[in-house]
């Protein structure tokens, strides 16, 4: 945790006693939204091979949720998530690796919400992953998402004989999540399947 981080979640904690969905005092995500974000079911995408499972769709208090954390409004709140989402996590994986951020939105907030995410699982996060044009998204076409999303391994990422989960906020295209399987792949390192906070409807 960097201390950019850290002075995010001491705002949180002293400053921040609104929820961020509803705006009622009291907690940064109160018992109504947080219960609302977690009562639908899964939704659950193949993509290119890949199983991707969501908390929900991006709509409505999830959409909202997410959206205020990556403002930096209260991203501690999503941590609330914590046990819907280790019950989305495959029964077989061992490792969950994060989805690296653009250049511009980590220098940004200073900090990942795919990697927030990532520690929600319980298990051991691997950051191992880097776009090789770490370019943003925002604005790109489908097409554009998924020529430009490439990756590469950093240094000696130690995933051999381990099944790793792959980790993000919001899958949109799935662009960016099977661009890290191939990555991984092609280190022999195996991928079974993918979690994310919320789905956007193909």
């Amino acid at each position: 945790m960097n201390a950019r981080q850290s002075s995010v979640d001491w705002v949180d904690a002293v400053w921040d006693v609104a929820c961020v969905v509803c705006r009622v005092s009291g907690a940064t995500l109160c018992e109504a939204c947080a219960v609302r974000v977690v009562s639908s079911a899964p939704v659950t995408r193949e993509i290119a091979g890949l199983e991707v499972t969501a908390l929900g769709g991006y709509r409505n208090e999830l959409r909202t949720l997410i959206r205020a954390a990556k403002a930096g409004r209260s991203p501690q709140s999503v941590s609330r998530l914590s046990p819907a989402i280790r019950r989305l996590i495959p029964l077989d994986a061992t490792i969950a690796v994060p989805m690296p951020s653009s250049r511009g939105g980590f220098r940004q907030r200073g900090w990942s919400l795919a990697g927030r995410v990532a520690r929600m699982t319980g298990l051991p996060v691997r950051d191992v992953l880097t776009f090789s044009n770490p370019r943003t998204q925002r604005g790109l076409t489908a097409d554009d998402r998924w020529s430009g999303r490439s990756m590469i391994l950093r240094g000696r990422h130690g995933l051999s004989g381990h099944f790793v989960v792959l980790v993000d906020d919001v899958c949109t295209t799935g662009a960016t999540l099977t661009n890290a399987r191939r990555a991984l792949e092609a280190h022999c390192v195996t991928v079974v399947g993918a979690v994310v906070l919320a789905s956007v409807s193909p």
